[in-house]
């Protein structure tokens, strides 16, 4: 192996063992290319941990209408009267990716992980992104769309979910 080949690497760890120790969080550095792109780059994910879910945060439907999470019979008869039906089943691919209670920056109601499945209605646009609504483990809210792939699909033209009107 090559000098140049070693310091290379021995940089590489180091650097790594630097961002380790300083507290860079590997959930908040991620990118996944082929997760989706922001304006022609790689985009950052819009992923986090578990200290930073808001469990009984309200979620804004695709209506407009608001569902409290604590009153959990109010939620399906909410999205009913709304005409929406979660007939479309989304995969995560990557880890930690935050479901929020509106877009593009409400609290995180959830977090979801790489194999996780979750059933989807429609996307909007917002900050740039598509914004899928889902119902994951009970809850319902909003994911951005790089972070999912369709893996079954009932509504909308094919390889995307409807718009919400």
């Amino acid at each position: 192996m090559s000098l140049i080949r070693r310091f290379q690497g021995s940089v590489l760890v180091a650097a790594a063992a630097a961002g380790v120790l300083a507290g860079a969080g590997v959930a908040h550095a991620s990118t996944v290319p082929d997760a989706g792109t922001h304006h022609g780059a790689t985009a950052p994910l819009d992923v986090g941990t578990p200290e930073e879910v808001t469990a009984n945060a309200p979620v804004i439907a695709p209506d407009g209408s608001r569902i409290t999470h604590a009153l959990d019979r109010a939620a399906p008869k909410a999205l009913a009267q709304s005409g929406w039906n979660m007939v479309n089943t989304v995969q995560f691919k990557v880890d930690g990716a935050r479901i929020r209670s509106w877009v593009p920056s409400g609290p995180v109601v959830s977090l979801a992980y790489r194999g996780n499945t979750a059933a989807a209605a429609c996307q909007i646009p917002s900050g740039g992104y598509n914004w899928d609504y889902v119902r994951f483990n009970g809850r319902y809210g909003w994911v951005r769309n790089d972070l999912v792939t369709i893996i079954y699909q009932a509504t909308g033209p094919w390889g995307s979910l409807p718009w919400c009107p």
